[in-house]
């Protein structure tokens, strides 16, 4: 699955978050910076170890792609 992985609100930034992200084993950062945040291709189970490690600091939302009206 496809997912968007930023900065929970009110957390300017994260220091090095692709590089933290990319240390997950199974995770592949697609597209993305600092401050907005970083679409990530991962697992479920990778998902939950993710959400544990960054305990708020992160929102995490299914990526959906817009289709032109």
């Amino acid at each position: 699955m496809t997912y968007v992985i930023a900065p929970a609100y009110g957390v300017a930034s994260i220091d090095n978050l692709r590089d933290e992200l990319s240390s997950f084993n199974g995770v592949k950062v697609i597209a993305g910076n600092e401050s907005v945040g970083y679409q990530v291709s991962a697992t479920d189970k990778v998902l939950e170890k993710i959400k544990n490690t960054f305990d708020g600091k992160v929102t995490i939302d299914e990526f959906q792609l817009m289709k032109p009206l």
